[in-house]
Formats: structure tokens, C-alpha cells, sequence
């Protein structure tokens, strides 16, 4: 490893603070050295605003109860192979970016950077948004003057908000580190204090058997109800697996690996949080939790609560930047730039939506629903890659070159047959269940749609794989080709 990263240069011949985010980390660089470090950013990615607002929607599957249980299933499922999909950049410190790279090709690659970008940028604007117009909704609240919220506040605290996560993340990864380490206990405490509160205003069997008007509810079959659920768990961890990778590198022990990760992003942060949030939304009436929060924790100490949540959305948007900033540094024109600049620029259209917060949420909202989908396949391709192709042994040295002669050449940079596999596990799960409609096929009630589509694009990507790529002795696979460091040049 230490070879490798040694003899990467940058565009000018030498790395600078920018693309030093992006050489392959030391296990002595890593930063999280703890089970519980790793947990708290676990925690602090996952249990944000929006994913009170994910579970504000879950009640309306039919069956509060069977919604929580369906979406935990989900997520812890859909949890395990994303992490799993995240070991290749713990095993060499390398970004997601470069990781996929052994799958999709040097230059195939692009796909997931489109995907990565779209995600950290585009949810880091909808949270600006939600925290915003969620600031707006706070003052209005607190101030009991009639008419609209004040659009100028919302403006002032989404710029507010702009400098400050421009600030945290000028620190890099260890301040992403210790962001989340300062938030996440505070959004389990906040996310308790809620819990506490409902049980004591309506009891325990109210809160559990409470259900949504049955002219409201998405359908009234038990099983599709479930298998909604476990639908929706399943796509919100999809939305993960662009920042997973990201993370790991950063990880030291790889027992610390697994555990925190389904633990702290998937158990406590998103299902403990949306079960709060789903419990809350069917008592109070509303999924918008600017204003259930208010309504169950009173005027000032429920105010009080949901300020800190929406200041706490920094520690989401924190990875979220970092992650993006480093993928960015692919892209040829970014990679020279200072790490505070790389910051700026990708905030910079925030200047804009701070003005347009409403439009934002409203025409952006859907396209973000189907980005989770955008990475099934790639994730079926990753996993059956890396652990049944490769047997968990990559060339970190060939993933930094665009030499035909490095291992992940395939054709023309480009593995195809990832490429088209990685758009047929969309398209199953498309045909199989629309996450805007709600559509789905008479087949969904009983196997769902993540877990088929998974699937059928890893065993269709092993056959041809192994047929086409394998057998002819292409991308460095252990029954072929021996591809030598010493015949490229290893350059960001």
C-alpha cells in the first residue's frame, strides 16, 4: 500500500491538500480507531430531519405496527450487502469511487460518479432546504403572528447554515469525525425525549395500535402492507452506498466495521428514529415534523427540540460534502483545486436555492425518491465482483490509471457487461414497484423488489462475466492475465 501511495502524483507532479482526501489511507491515518466513533457518524449520517420525514410517511403503508417492523427488515437486510459492498475500500483505503473502478472500468467508473454527486449534492441541498423552511416554520411558531412564514428568515438560516458546513468541512475527514461525534448523541436523546413524551400523552397501547384514516391508507392487505415497508427500508439503505465506501476507508479495525455501521446508521439512526416519527405523524395528524415536534413537546420546549434537530442536519450534510468533495477530485479540473475552494464551489449553488427552498423541495424531492434505485445494480455487480470474481484481491496500484496495459482496461476503460447489468437491476426493480406511484406487480407482496432485482443482476453479471471477461483474460481476474504495476504510470 505504502507503494502505491507514494509514487501517486497529481496533474502538476505533486499532491496538494485537495487530492490528499483522495490517496489510499494508512491504517495509522484512519481516524475512526473506536467501535463508538464509527457508530456516532453512523448515527449522525442517518438520523436527520429527512429521515423523520420518512417516517412521518411510513403509517400510511396501513399498519403503523406492521410499518415499523416491515421497515426495519428492510433496512437491516438491505444493510448487510452495502456494507459488505464497502470492504473493498476498507481493505486499501481507497475511495468508492476508485473501488468500483475494478467492476465498472477506469473510465465505466463515470456512472458512479454521476450517482455519488447527484446524491451528496442533491440531498445536502433538500436537508438545507428542509432545515430552512423548517427555521421558518420555528420562528412563525414561536413569534404567534399570523399569515405565511417569513420567507426572509428562512433565507438568513439557510445562508447561516451555507457558511457554517463550508467551515466544518474545510477540516476534512477529522472534522467530519468530530461533528458527528458532538451531534449524534444528541439526536438519540432529542429522538428518546420524543418517544418518552408520546408514551406519556396518549399510553403505550394507543401509540402501538394507533392506525391512519382507512381512506388515507395505501391499501388495507396486511402482507402488502409489509411488504411496503420492507420496500421502503430497503431503498432509503440504497441511498447509502455511495458514502459507505467512503467511510470504511477510514476505519482502522475492520471488527469496528460491520457493527456500528447496521447498528448505529441503520438500527438506532434511521429505524429508531423513523418508528419516533411514524408514531408521532398517526397521533398527531401530520407527517411534517416542524410541526408535530411543536404540537408533542409544547411551545418552547418543543421549539427547543427542534431547533437543535435542524442545527444536528449539519452532521448529515457534513459527510455528505466530504464524500461528494472527494469523488469530485476524479474530475480532472477539480482535482488541483485547495480543499477550501473544492468546498466552495460544490456549496456555491446553495447561494441560489437559499432563495428558491420551496421550489427545491417540490420539483427535486421526486427526482431524489429514485436515487436509490440508481445503485441496486451497481450494488449486485460490486458485491459478486469483488467477493465471488475476485476473491476479495484487487490491484490498488490500477485503479489510479487510464493505461490500456492497467488490469481494469476491459474495453476501452469501459466494463460493459457491468455497465448493462448495472441498468438491468434498475430496470427490475422498476417493473417490479415505482417508489413516486406506488405501482407494483401482483409478485411484490411476497418477495418485494430490492431483493429480486439484487438477485437476478448478480447471478446474470457472474454467467456472462465468467463466459465473456474471465475466459478471455480481461480486468485482472485471478484465472487470467498478470498485469504488472511496473508497465504504468500511477497518477490521481
Amino acid at each position: 500500500m505504502s507503494t502505491v501511495t507514494d509514487n501517486i502524483s497529481g496533474g502538476s507532479g505533486s499532491t496538494s491538500d485537495s487530492t490528499a482526501a483522495r490517496l489510499p489511507t494508512r491504517p495509522g491515518e484512519r481516524i475512526y480507531k473506536s467501535y463508538f466513533s464509527f457508530l456516532w457518524s453512523g448515527v449522525a449520517f442517518s438520523a436527520s430531519t429527512l429521515t423523520y420525514a420518512i417516517g412521518g410517511a411510513l403509517p400510511f403503508v396501513g399498519n403503523t405496527s406492521l410499518a415499523i417492523i416491515g421497515y426495519l427488515c428492510g433496512l437491516i437486510i438491505c444493510m448487510v450487502p452495502t456494507v459488505l459492498a464497502g470492504m473493498p475500500s476498507y481493505r486499501y483505503g481507497i475511495d468508492t469511487m476508485d473501488a468500483v473502478k475494478t467492476a465498472l472500468g477506469v473510465r465505466g467508473a463515470v456512472v458512479m460518479l454521476f450517482g455519488i454527486l447527484a446524491s451528496s449534492l442533491g440531498w445536502t441541498f433538500v436537508l438545507l432546504a428542509l432545515s430552512s423552511r423548517g427555521f421558518g416554520v420555528l420562528v412563525h411558531s414561536v413569534s404567534g403572528v399570523g399569515g405565511g412564514v417569513n420567507e426572509t428568515y428562512v433565507v438568513v438560516f439557510a445562508f447561516a447554515m451555507l457558511l457554517v458546513l463550508w467551515a466544518l468541512s474545510n477540516r476534512g475527514a477529522s472534522g467530519m469525525e468530530r461533528v458527528t461525534a458532538m451531534v449524534a448523541p444528541g439526536q438519540l436523546i432529542s429522538a428518546a425525549i420524543l418517544l418518552g413524551l408520546l408514551i406519556y400523552k396518549f399510553g403505550l397501547s394507543e401509540l402501538f395500535h394507533a392506525n391512519v384514516p382507512a381512506d388515507k391508507a395505501y391499501t388495507h392487505d396486511p402482507a402488502q402492507s409489509l411488504a411496503l415497508a420492507f420496500e421502503f427500508g430497503f431503498a432509503n439503505v440504497l441511498t447509502f452506498i455511495p458514502f459507505v465506501g467512503g467511510l470504511t476507508r477510514l476505519v482502522s479495525s475492520r471488527k469496528h466495521v460491520m457493527g456500528p455501521m447496521v447498528t448505529g446508521c441503520g438500527i438506532v439512526g434511521a429505524g429508531f428514529v423513523s418508528m419516533v416519527a411514524s408514531l408521532a405523524a398517526v397521533l398527531s395528524g401530520t407527517a411534517d415534523p416542524t410541526v408535530w415536534v411543536v404540537s408533542v413537546g409544547g411551545r418552547w420546549f418543543g421549539s427547543a427540540l427542534l431547533l437543535f434537530m435542524l442545527l444536528a442536519n449539519l452532521g448529515t450534510m457534513v459527510v455528505f460534502v466530504y464524500i461528494g468533495a472527494v469523488a469530485s477530485q476524479q474530475i480532472r479540473v477539480l482535482a488541483g483545486i485547495r480543499w477550501s475552494w473544492l468546498i466552495a464551489i460544490l456549496l456555491s449553488p446553495g447561494v441560489y436555492l437559499a432563495f428558491r427552498t420551496e421550489w427545491l423541495l417540490e420539483k427535486v424531492i421526486a427526482f431524489m425518491t429514485y436515487n436509490g434505485l440508481f445503485f441496486v445494480g451497481i450494488l449486485a455487480v460490486v458485491l459478486t465482483d469483488y467477493f465471488l470474481l475476485r476473491r476479495q484481491r484487487i490491484n490498488a496500484a490500477h485503479v489510479f490509471t487510464h493505461s490500456h496495459n492497467g488490469a481494469y482496461w476491459f474495453w476501452g476503460g469501459v466494463n460493459w457487461i457491468g455497465i448493462l447489468m448495472a441498468a438491468f437491476g434498475c430496470a427490475v426493480y422498476l417493473w417490479m414497484y415505482d417508489p413516486v406511484s406506488l405501482r407494483t406487480v401482483g409478485m411484490f407482496r411476497y418477495i418485494g423488489a430490492g431483493v429480486p432485482a439484487c438477485l437476478s443482476t448478480a447471478v446474470g453479471y457472474y454467467l456472462l462475466m465468467k463466459v465473456f471477461v474471465v475466459r478471455g483474460r480481461r480486468g485482472g481476474y485471478p484465472e487470467g492475465t498478470r498485469y504488472e504495476s511496473s508497465k504504468i504510470e500511477v497518477t490521481l
